[in-house]
């Protein structure tokens, strides 16, 4: 048999021309072997370039989650010196002890699961509602009347909330304010809740837009159940009531 031949004839229909190839059994394996193996690594060459793209694209996709995590963590980093920053800075002013190690907030911050970024941290929800009997005021002479918040009066023992999301960088006495919470709420925002019955979250906790965090009291010194709300940014006391529209009517 390896020595039958086979012929191939190809003819032209506008032309008496014809191409005659002819081979032995031997010489038709090898040239059908041939076209197998050019046919398999045709195959096996796009199989391979698909497998590097798809490991192109999971590499490329872990890069950018690898990237996005890197950016978090840079952001943590920066919320952390802020929190440093102003913690030194409010602890300064309440003539609280500046025992503060950044390395172990952050580590209980993980722990805890506690993010240190916020979206919803513009002070803008009200924490009671009530009679403001004292209006935010910086113009005074001699500090005379001097008043870096607003004081609400509501019945003691009602419920206030935080203004935004944030951290308890504050709960505890101090002196005229009595039981005081301060919370920070992420881009140097601060509010301060002063006077309360009771505080019901502690140092570090995070809490959330509009959680109650407190009951309203008489604590410190104070002529009645009222709280003592100061919203703070870049160290600087702001008017709660630019944030919070309620608080701008006339009482």
């Amino acid at each position: 048999m390896a020595s039958e031949k086979f012929t191939f004839l190809i003819v032209s229909q506008k032309s008496e021309k014809t191409l005659k190839f002819q081979f032995n059994f031997r010489n038709l394996v090898i040239v059908f072997s041939f076209f197998i193996l050019i046919i398999f690594l045709g195959f096996f060459s796009i199989y391979r370039a698909y497998n590097i793209n798809f490991e192109y694209v999971s590499i490329k996709k872990d890069y950018e989650k690898m990237l996005s995590e890197r950016n978090k963590v840079i952001q943590m980093t920066r919320d952390l010196n802020r929190i440093n920053e102003m913690d030194i800075y409010v602890r300064n002013s309440l003539g609280i002890s500046n025992s503060f190690d950044s390395d172990t907030l952050l580590n209980s911050y993980v722990e805890q699961n506690i993010p240190v970024s916020y979206i919803k941290n513009i002070p803008s929800f009200s924490p009671v509602s009530g009679f403001v009997s004292q209006k935010f005021n910086l113009k005074s002479e001699h500090n005379i009347n001097l008043h870096t918040g607003l004081d609400i009066v509501a019945p003691l023992k009602t419920p206030f909330h935080s203004t935004a999301d944030g951290q308890v960088l504050f709960a505890g006495w101090k002196y005229p304010f009595g039981n005081t919470i301060i919370i920070y709420h992420g881009e140097d925002y601060f509010s301060f809740y002063g006077h309360n019955f009771e505080n019901l979250v502690f140092e570090k906790e995070s809490v959330k837009r509009g959680q109650i965090i407190g009951l309203i009291g008489n604590t410190g010194e104070t002529s009645g159940p009222h709280l003592h709300f100061e919203i703070w940014k870049n160290g600087i006391p702001i008017d709660p009531s630019i944030f919070i529209s309620e608080y701008r009517l006339e009482n």
